[in-house]
């Protein structure tokens, strides 16, 4: 069933509201990660200038639309395209998620440069010949993001992690990180 699009209509106290139903083949996945099943409810408050609450009510109508989009993508199996902002966004999440898990127990930070140069080491067994003979040629390690050395890092990766002495959920995001690796 097709939902009519959203209009924003003026209360008696001068607030604008708008009403925006969730499609029914969304609605038991758009309740759990969002909330509200039937429909979902837009306030701008008295006093918000006209122009304002229809800029606010477009972003809201169009993340709604965002989120169902998703849903229905995610069902069909595919992926969703990200815009730059959103990338980042996500990224700037997973950051904030990864690095609190080691708030509390961070580690030895003298363990930290022996596995970073262990990891180094690794990737070096990849590096041409050229590089090794003059490093000061490449300070940025531009070689680096050739594809040849890029389907080879994965392996490097996995390995260097492997023996570290990382914790687990490092591990598994090194692993993660291998395959994005490859993926590049």
């Amino acid at each position: 069933m097709a939902f009519p699009m959203t209009s924003m209509k003026r209360s008696k106290s001068g607030a604008y509201k708008a009403r925006k139903g969730i499609p029914k083949d969304v609605r038991a996945e758009y309740k759990k990660l969002h909330g509200p099943v039937w429909e979902e409810q837009f306030h701008a408050p008295a006093g918000t200038s006209l122009s304002s609450a229809k800029a606010l009510h477009s972003e809201w109508l169009a993340d709604i639309e965002n989120r169902v989009a998703a849903i229905r993508a995610s069902v069909r199996g595919e992926g969703r395209e990200l815009t730059r902002r959103q990338a980042h966004g996500l990224a700037g999440e997973w950051y904030r998620w990864f690095v609190s898990k080691f708030e509390e127990q961070p580690g030895d930070p003298e363990s930290w440069w022996s596995d970073r140069g262990a990891f180094v080491e690794k990737l070096q067994e990849f590096a041409p010949a050229w590089f090794m003979e003059h490093p000061e040629r490449d300070p940025e390690w531009g070689w680096s993001k050739e594809p040849e050395a890029r389907t080879q890092m994965p392996r490097a990766f996995k390995a260097s992690a492997m023996s570290l002495s990382v914790p687990a959920p490092a591990r598994r995001m090194s692993r993660m990180m291998g395959s994005t690796l490859a993926a590049c």
